[in-house]
């Protein structure tokens, strides 16, 4: 006997929102061009989030959980997107109408360009919390965007582009910790209105960068291989650094806390932040430094102590040169 939920989908890009109000019974509530439909019921519970900008680009993201293995099922008719998809906790299992299921994990990217007149099914196991973001692009809108520099891409990458849609192209990329911090500054920014829609605009224009470096990079050969369990340790080494923000990093007794040798955790940085381990630290407290100047009213001296620098002249310095401004002009602008 079939156990598991189905729920149908028929792609537009416009349209789904509203279809998943009805198949998951949610609430809908839009606020700046976003919609948010969330449910707690005999389906399971969760939060999806959607909006869609100018040239074909729109941003799916889901954090839920079923009660029942869950299928969902979406048909295609001649226009089909692109999917890069990226799921920052869980499992999620995707199967077109002739492939074997393949999965999508924890830290795990993936661009997928549908068949046209194709059904293809995405599976959620039951009692899993799984979170998994879509930046979908409609290749016929996007090419008509100024300078898309398409041309410059791998062979194999522009053929997704491409505005016929004959065949399948998927690409299961490597694992990016870098675009998971990205994610989080979105859902964890307290801004409103234009400034929201600005940032998260912005935000998704630097993860879908990130994302086709990375599949161009796995092209060409030059990934470093980390294993599920290094790399769920270079995670917990990067929550170290941002929970300690006020310590000074050493790299030695980091590797140490998080049992891998120097050298994995500073290939597991550079292959997941594209960043050294000191680096990442210095961004982490820069960024934490901002986000003091904007919201608080510590002086900069306070602020330098609070994420561990010893010199303001030195905090001034690398803040200059990251921000392009100093600490007090950042800070009167963003008062303004």
């Amino acid at each position: 006997m079939n156990q598991h939920h189905r729920i149908n989908l028929y792609w537009n890009d416009e349209g789904i929102p509203e279809q998943l109000h009805k198949a998951l019974h949610a609430t809908m509530e839009t606020h700046w061009g976003e919609t948010f439909l969330s449910f707690d019921n005999e389906i399971g519970k969760g939060l999806v989030k959607t909006i869609a900008f100018d040239w074909g680009l729109t941003f799916i993201q889901w954090d839920v959980s079923f009660f029942k293995d869950t299928h969902i099922h979406i048909s295609f008719e001649t226009e089909t997107p692109i999917d890069f998809i990226y799921v920052s906790e869980g499992n999620l299992y995707f199967q077109n109408d002739h492939s074997e299921k393949s999965n999508i994990g924890t830290f795990q990217n993936s661009i997928i360009r549908y068949k046209a007149h194709s059904t293809n099914t995405y599976i959620f196991p039951k009692d899993s919390a799984l979170k998994f973001t879509f930046i979908q692009i409609v290749p016929e809108k996007y090419l008509d965007k100024k300078h898309h520099n398409i041309s410059y891409l791998n062979e194999r990458l522009q053929l997704v582009f491409e505005f016929s849609a004959k065949d399948y192209h998927t690409l299961k990329g490597s694992h990016n910790l870098q675009i998971a911090d990205l994610l989080n500054d979105i859902n964890s920014s307290r801004t409103t209105g234009i400034i929201r829609t600005l940032q998260l605009e912005g935000h998704l224009l630097i993860i879908l960068s990130l994302l086709l470096a990375d599949h161009e990079k796995q092209l060409a050969g030059g990934h470093f291989n980390l294993s599920d369990d290094q790399i769920e340790k270079v995670h917990r080494a990067s929550r170290i650094i941002s929970d300690q923000i006020s310590d000074k990093i050493n790299v030695e007794d980091l590797a140490k806390q998080v049992s891998l040798s120097e050298f994995r955790l500073q290939e597991g940085f550079k292959t997941l932040y594209h960043q050294t381990v000191n680096g990442y630290s210095k961004e982490i407290k820069l960024q934490k430094a901002a986000e003091y100047l904007k919201y608080s009213d510590f002086s900069v001296s306070e602020i330098v102590y609070k994420i561990g620098f010893n010199s303001r002249s030195y905090f001034s310095q690398i803040f200059s040169k990251r921000f392009g401004m100093l600490p007090t002009d950042y800070r009167n602008k963003n008062s303004e």
